[in-house]
């Protein structure tokens, strides 16, 4: 079941000018800056239904000079419910030290990782180094913290999103997301929504998701939607450094 749970948060990601986009961070704010989303999965083909929900948590979560440069410190932390899973919650926290000359517009952070933890709660009694912040137990965050998108351009759609602390009118980007590696050539057309007033930049991610199984092709969407944001984030690995 944890597998599964994996799958679904790995889903719930997955990112007129010629513009670069990078995932859920376009832009960098003071540190202890948070966001967090509501996170809806829903198959689209063959048949439309709601297949998971639950909410990420992106979050800046301290500063530290190492080589000679300044890194942040980013958490991203997804709560995850299957549908029909007995309303069974799945929990999974992972944690970057990234230079802060590649968080931003047009950046790679996944591909810039200086090291990585992750924690599965229920499956790890402690937090465990990224083997590889590309591919294995990193991969389903690179829709978030991925390349530039392919074929990136701003649109004039608008859209008024509704949080807890009012509303935001947002601008649509779209394009194409990058796959590091061959399991991530599913992943298809991305949008994100920006807004500056958003603590990273982005209030709302659309991704698209295609696969085959066993002859039948499928066809998912990962929608994330901002519901609040502040400051003075905590980190929920405190002991990983």
């Amino acid at each position: 079941m944890i597998r599964i749970a994996l799958a679904a948060i790995a889903l719930m990601a997955a990112c007129s000018s010629a513009l670069q986009a990078d995932g859920l961070v376009w832009q960098l704010p003071e540190d202890g800056s948070w966001v967090e989303y509501e996170a809806t999965g829903t198959q689209l083909e063959p048949e439309e239904k709601k297949i998971s929900t639950g909410k990420l948590l992106l979050r800046s979560v301290g500063t530290v000079m190492e080589g000679g440069e300044k890194n942040r410190w980013l958490e991203l932390e997804f709560t995850v419910k299957l549908v029909g899973d007995d309303d069974r919650m799945h929990h999974a926290v992972y944690k970057y030290l990234i230079p802060e000359k590649h968080l931003g517009k047009g950046k790679s952070p996944i591909e810039n990782v200086v090291r990585s933890w992750f924690q599965v709660h229920g499956r790890d009694q402690e937090p465990r180094e990224i083997s590889n912040a590309v591919t294995r137990d990193g991969e389903a965050i690179v829709p978030y913290l991925g390349p530039p998108l392919l074929d990136a351009r701003q649109t004039e759609e608008k859209r008024r999103i509704e949080h807890q602390k009012g509303t935001v009118d947002a601008i649509a980007v779209r394009g194409q997301q990058k796959a590091l590696a061959e399991k991530q050539r599913h992943l298809k057309g991305v949008t994100i929504w920006l807004a500056e007033e958003i603590p990273f930049g982005v209030a709302a991610m659309d991704s698209y998701v295609e696969v085959s199984r066993e002859g039948e092709e499928y066809r998912f969407k990962a929608e994330l939607v901002v519901h609040d944001f502040g400051t003075g984030a905590k980190s929920a690995l405190p002991d990983v450094k």
